[in-house]
Protein backbone atom coordinates (compact mmCIF):
# COMPACT_ATOMS: atom_id res chain seq x y z
CA UNK A 1 0.00 0.00 0.00
CA UNK A 2 1.12 3.36 -0.80
CA UNK A 3 1.42 5.87 1.86
CA UNK A 4 2.75 9.35 2.18
CA UNK A 5 3.22 11.65 5.19
CA UNK A 6 4.54 15.32 5.66
CA UNK A 7 8.10 15.53 6.68
CA UNK A 8 8.06 19.26 8.54
CA UNK A 9 11.35 21.41 8.90
CA UNK A 10 12.08 24.69 9.86
CA UNK A 11 15.34 25.11 8.05
CA UNK A 12 14.18 23.02 4.30
CA UNK A 13 10.56 23.35 4.54
CA UNK A 14 8.23 20.51 3.76
CA UNK A 15 9.04 17.13 2.29
CA UNK A 16 6.24 14.86 0.94
CA UNK A 17 7.40 11.44 1.83
CA UNK A 18 6.27 8.83 -0.02
CA UNK A 19 6.73 5.17 0.68
CA UNK A 20 5.14 1.51 -0.33
CA UNK A 21 6.23 -1.42 1.08
CA UNK A 22 7.92 -0.42 3.45
CA UNK A 23 10.35 1.54 1.29
CA UNK A 24 10.78 4.97 0.32
CA UNK A 25 9.38 5.76 -3.33
CA UNK A 26 9.89 9.87 -3.31
CA UNK A 27 11.23 12.53 -1.40
CA UNK A 28 9.35 15.55 -2.62
CA UNK A 29 9.67 19.81 -2.12
CA UNK A 30 6.04 20.44 -0.78
CA UNK A 31 4.23 22.77 0.10
CA UNK A 32 1.25 20.69 1.92
CA UNK A 33 0.73 20.52 5.70
CA UNK A 34 -0.19 16.82 6.04
CA UNK A 35 0.15 13.37 3.80
CA UNK A 36 -2.25 10.45 3.53
CA UNK A 37 -0.74 8.74 6.58
CA UNK A 38 -3.38 5.71 7.95
CA UNK A 39 -0.96 5.28 11.25
CA UNK A 40 2.69 5.87 12.00
CA UNK A 41 4.59 3.26 11.05
CA UNK A 42 7.82 1.95 12.31
CA UNK A 43 9.71 3.10 8.96
CA UNK A 44 7.77 7.02 9.34
CA UNK A 45 9.38 6.86 13.23
CA UNK A 46 13.32 5.88 11.08
CA UNK A 47 12.95 8.15 8.01
CA UNK A 48 11.89 11.20 10.69
CA UNK A 49 14.60 10.66 12.95
CA UNK A 50 17.26 10.39 10.02
CA UNK A 51 16.04 13.64 8.74
CA UNK A 52 16.16 14.91 11.83
CA UNK A 53 19.52 14.04 12.77
CA UNK A 54 20.67 15.19 8.85
CA UNK A 55 19.31 18.58 9.42
CA UNK A 56 20.16 19.12 12.97
CA UNK A 57 24.07 18.05 11.50
CA UNK A 58 24.19 14.72 13.59
CA UNK A 59 24.72 12.29 11.09
CA UNK A 60 25.19 12.44 7.22
CA UNK A 61 24.31 8.95 6.76
CA UNK A 62 20.67 7.44 5.46
CA UNK A 63 19.91 3.73 5.91
CA UNK A 64 16.38 3.98 4.70
CA UNK A 65 15.22 1.52 2.27
CA UNK A 66 14.43 2.82 -1.40
CA UNK A 67 12.37 1.71 -3.79
CA UNK A 68 13.25 3.54 -7.13
CA UNK A 69 12.44 3.19 -10.82
CA UNK A 70 14.25 4.80 -13.83
CA UNK A 71 15.98 4.58 -17.15
CA UNK A 72 19.05 2.42 -17.33
CA UNK A 73 20.98 5.27 -18.07
CA UNK A 74 18.86 7.20 -14.70
CA UNK A 75 19.88 4.48 -12.65
CA UNK A 76 23.65 4.65 -13.60
CA UNK A 77 23.69 8.24 -12.74
CA UNK A 78 21.71 7.84 -9.17
CA UNK A 79 23.90 5.28 -8.50
CA UNK A 80 27.17 7.38 -8.94
CA UNK A 81 25.90 10.15 -7.37
CA UNK A 82 24.60 7.94 -3.89
CA UNK A 83 28.68 7.57 -4.20
CA UNK A 84 29.85 11.28 -3.75
CA UNK A 85 30.94 11.78 -0.24
CA UNK A 86 28.92 13.67 2.43
CA UNK A 87 29.73 17.58 2.18
CA UNK A 88 32.02 17.00 -1.46
CA UNK A 89 30.88 17.93 -5.00
CA UNK A 90 31.38 16.27 -8.89
CA UNK A 91 29.96 18.54 -11.58
CA UNK A 92 27.97 17.04 -14.54
CA UNK A 93 30.59 16.17 -15.91
CA UNK A 94 32.32 14.29 -13.76
CA UNK A 95 29.05 12.14 -13.33
CA UNK A 96 28.99 11.23 -16.98
CA UNK A 97 32.84 10.67 -17.41
CA UNK A 98 31.90 7.59 -14.42
CA UNK A 99 29.47 6.13 -16.09
CA UNK A 100 31.33 6.18 -19.45
CA UNK A 101 29.00 8.70 -21.19
CA UNK A 102 31.20 11.73 -21.22
CA UNK A 103 29.39 13.46 -23.72
CA UNK A 104 26.05 13.18 -21.91
CA UNK A 105 26.35 15.58 -19.22
CA UNK A 106 23.41 17.58 -20.51
CA UNK A 107 21.29 13.83 -20.01
CA UNK A 108 23.24 13.58 -16.46
CA UNK A 109 21.95 17.13 -15.52
CA UNK A 110 17.83 15.61 -16.82
CA UNK A 111 18.65 12.57 -14.46
CA UNK A 112 19.31 14.31 -12.05
CA UNK A 113 16.19 16.62 -11.96
CA UNK A 114 14.41 12.71 -12.40
CA UNK A 115 16.08 11.71 -9.38
CA UNK A 116 12.86 10.76 -6.98
CA UNK A 117 14.33 10.79 -3.78
CA UNK A 118 16.10 13.97 -3.44
CA UNK A 119 18.41 14.20 -0.02
CA UNK A 120 18.58 11.15 0.23
CA UNK A 121 20.11 10.49 -3.03
CA UNK A 122 22.09 13.69 -2.63
CA UNK A 123 21.64 14.97 -6.38
CA UNK A 124 22.40 18.68 -4.32
CA UNK A 125 25.94 17.61 -4.18
CA UNK A 126 26.24 17.47 -8.63
CA UNK A 127 26.78 21.21 -9.87
CA UNK A 128 27.46 22.61 -13.37
CA UNK A 129 31.40 22.54 -14.39
CA UNK A 130 30.68 26.25 -15.56
CA UNK A 131 29.94 27.29 -12.08
CA UNK A 132 26.80 27.98 -9.49
CA UNK A 133 23.82 26.06 -8.35
CA UNK A 134 22.12 25.05 -11.52
CA UNK A 135 18.39 23.56 -11.42
CA UNK A 136 17.18 21.61 -8.69
CA UNK A 137 13.72 20.65 -7.60
CA UNK A 138 13.63 22.12 -4.15
CA UNK A 139 15.16 25.33 -6.06
CA UNK A 140 18.24 27.22 -5.09
CA UNK A 141 17.69 28.06 -2.12
CA UNK A 142 17.60 24.92 -0.82
CA UNK A 143 20.44 23.30 -3.18
CA UNK A 144 22.79 26.21 -1.04
CA UNK A 145 21.46 25.53 2.02
CA UNK A 146 21.89 22.01 1.74
CA UNK A 147 25.69 22.12 0.78
CA UNK A 148 26.15 24.76 3.42
CA UNK A 149 24.87 23.04 6.02
CA UNK A 150 27.45 20.01 4.95
CA UNK A 151 30.36 22.37 4.59
CA UNK A 152 29.60 23.19 8.12
CA UNK A 153 29.17 20.00 9.60
CA UNK A 154 32.81 19.21 7.61
CA UNK A 155 34.40 22.33 8.51
CA UNK A 156 33.37 21.89 12.71
CA UNK A 157 34.70 18.00 12.31
CA UNK A 158 38.26 19.27 12.07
Amino acid sequence: MRTSFIYQNKKIGNLEIVTENEQVVAVLFTKKKTGKVIAQTQLQKKIEKAFDQYFAAKSDKFSIPLEIWGTQFQMAVWEQIAKIPYGKTKTYSDIARAIKKPKAVRAVGTACGANPVPILIPCHRVLPTSGGFGNYAGGKDKKEFLLELEKAVLCNRK
